[in-house]
């Protein structure tokens, strides 16, 4: 009897350790788009002591300021469909977690949706038509425009911290100069850095908004 016990406390263990593992990765990805919008504009990062790292830094520069302007379009447009953004985070967790293909996860989040509004008597409290309008406000932005700006511009921030990492290894001291080189390469790679994560980002789920549009019904 003793043994039964601990086999079924056991399972419960279990159990509500994967309940919270679960949770944890939604959470984790609803932090993720949080900090993408949060991020303030930054000035472009200049060095008067090295044209190649100023050069960088503009280029950098120019590729923060896209993918900010970017991320402020969805936030826009997101900011009243929070029911969109925990779809997209619930089919993310499938994709990342479970390794549904993008497909497969779609139709997963939203047959349970559809299932726990079968429940639900009011026609305002379904969540499905929230997370339709989000797609439909998301979708406002043209995205078949947007994704392929992205991509290269994803390619060439790639090759820019690689040679910000290059250019960071090739100078030694502690004069003045030397300092001020080491600052701007640290802060270009900061920006390079958010850039990437946010586009990266931006490219899964206006791909996946995308394909959303042919359930979004």
């Amino acid at each position: 009897m003793k043994k039964s016990l601990f086999t079924v406390g056991a399972a419960s263990l279990m159990i509500a350790m994967f309940a919270t593992g679960c949770a944890s990765a939604r959470n984790a990805m609803q932090e993720e788009y949080q900090r993408f919008a949060a991020q303030a504009p930054q000035p472009v990062v200049r060095c008067k002591v090295d044209k190649t790292i100023d050069d960088l830094g503009v280029a950098v520069g120019v590729n923060y300021n896209f993918a900010h302007k970017l991320m402020k379009e969805f936030g826009d447009a997101t900011a009243n469909h929070r029911e969109y953004i925990g779809f997209l985070n619930d089919v993310n967790y499938y994709v990342e977690e479970e390794k549904f293909d993008e497909k497969a996860a779609i139709e997963k989040v939203k047959n349970d949706i559809i299932a726990n509004d079968a429940k639900i008597e009011k026609a305002e409290d379904k969540v499905w038509p929230r997370v339709v309008a989000g797609i439909k406000a998301t979708d406002a932005l043209k995205l078949e425009s947007k994704l392929p700006e992205i991509i290269p511009v994803i390619a060439a921030n790639l090759k820019m911290v690689e040679s910000i990492s290059k250019l960071s290894k090739s100078f030694k001291g502690f004069d003045a100069a030397t300092i001020e080189k080491g600052l701007a390469c640290t802060a270009i790679a900061i920006q390079a850095a958010w850039t990437a994560e946010c586009l990266v980002f931006l490219e899964e789920h206006f791909r996946r908004t995308l394909l959303a549009k042919t359930y979004a019904k």
